[in-house]
């Protein structure tokens, strides 16, 4: 019998962020959450606060049972936005002050296969990330 936990076991996510690029407490969602969307489609809303205190974003995700009954349509709509802020992030957000951020699924995402709500997400992800760069850039100009 083996006498490690079960998370040293575990391997670490390839895909993951550090424990420091993410959001885990709760009063940091609240703070974050407290601030009107930036940023908003039909389906997601991005928040951001500023954390000049800090050297690199954090991120974290809120995806509703409510609107997302199904633990697998959670799951894949999470995977896709981690993917998506791993790729377009590091690019899009160079240079700006950091910022709590949160993605909140703020209406009903289209029933589909897990392949399709995998893709719709990335798609928005591509769409909404530029436009919170622009409103972050018109925002710390104005400053």
């Amino acid at each position: 019998m083996p006498t490690e936990s079960r998370a040293a076991r575990r391997r670490p996510s390839v895909l993951g962020y550090p424990r420091a690029h993410r959001l885990t407490e709760p009063a940091q969602f609240v703070a974050a959450l407290g601030v009107k969307p930036i940023v908003r489609s039909a389906t997601f809303a991005l928040h951001a606060r500023r954390d000049p205190g800090r050297a690199s974003w954090r991120y974290g995700l809120v995806i509703a049972k409510r609107l997302e009954a199904r633990a697998v349509g959670r799951n894949a709509i999470k995977r896709a936005w981690r993917e998506a802020l791993r790729v377009l992030t590091p690019a899009l957000l160079e240079g700006l002050v950091a910022h709590d951020l949160v993605v909140r699924l703020v209406g009903k995402p289209p029933v589909a296969s897990r392949a399709k709500l995998t893709q719709f997400c990335h798609e928005e992800a591509a769409k909404l990330l530029p436009q919170l760069r622009d409103k972050l850039q018109l925002v710390s100009s104005q400053a």
